[in-house]
């Protein structure tokens, strides 16, 4: 046996089990099947979560769901098993927009005083001990409860009378499925109240050209704009907004709402 044959033997015999294992990997890669799944009614970042806890596709060192925004697909490489849940999950969870009921409490607080001078459902006034226990506000008064339906992708502005007169506007609703239960997300929600009896068009358009302007100079006035999620059922401070001055609106108007996705 020559040196250059001895030489080939030795290489041959390390070499195998690396061929081996490549091989196996090569094997198990084969068993990734890729398909392009396209969302219908959702948009697909909001759906493809819903893939990343999928068993065994991660073991390949591949990102389970892929998303276009542009055709609005979700690309998944999964076992040939998995591909079954995903079709499943899609059927459960890729469906027509829904409509979701908004319960607010719009609570004026002050600094001065007590509790609160009308009863609370225990989930909201459990917010409210939290809040007191948080803030400097100490009484609070239930302003107005409106509830709003809205569908997703659209809007309802609406305009209530209080003690005086606010406007709410709810601004891009989606929902956002999740395997425990919904989420709520809300792109702009706008809420503006004055003391006083204001006419819908000329108070809206005052608020559009902001709380700067001289023409709310003659009433205690204010406002909130601001995105934000909850889960269906959840109940949460939107936002607290000072009153410019002291009137029957408190010292500042807290925003609670308890949003819930309607079957």
């Amino acid at each position: 046996m020559n040196k250059l044959h001895a030489i080939l033997i030795v290489n041959l015999f390390l070499a195998g089990p690396a061929w081996d294992e490549l091989a196996q990997g090569q094997s198990q890669a084969s068993k990734l099947i890729t398909k392009v799944y396209e969302i219908k009614w959702r948009k697909a970042e909001d759906l493809a979560s819903l893939f990343n806890t999928l068993p065994g596709s991660r073991d390949h060192g591949k990102r389970p769901a892929v998303v276009s925004n542009a055709f609005n697909t979700i690309t998944v490489s999964a076992p040939p098993e998995q591909h079954g849940i995903v079709k499943e999950l899609l059927r459960q969870h890729d469906i027509p927009p829904k409509r979701v009921l908004f319960e607010f409490y719009i609570l004026g607080a002050s600094r001065d005083g007590e509790g609160t001078k009308n009863g609370l459902p225990a989930p909201i006034q459990e917010v409210v001990e939290d809040i007191s226990s948080l803030t400097h506000y100490r009484q609070f008064e239930v302003l107005a409860s409106p509830v709003i339906t809205v569908s997703e992708g659209g809007g309802n502005p609406r305009s209530l009378k209080i003690k005086g007169q606010f406007f709410v506007e709810i601004e891009g609703i989606r929902v956002v499925p999740e395997l425990d239960r919904a989420s709520i997300v809300v792109d702009k929600f706008h809420f503006g109240a004055a003391d006083k009896k204001i006419a819908n068009d000329f108070l809206l358009r005052m608020y559009a050209m902001g709380r700067g302007s001289g023409n709310l100079s003659a009433y205690s006035t204010t406002s909130l704009t601001t995105p934000f999620i909850a889960a269906s059922g959840e109940t949460l401070v939107i936002g607290t907004s000072q009153v410019s001055d002291s009137s029957e609106l408190g010292d500042a108007v807290i925003i609670v709402v308890t949003p819930r996705v309607l079957e």
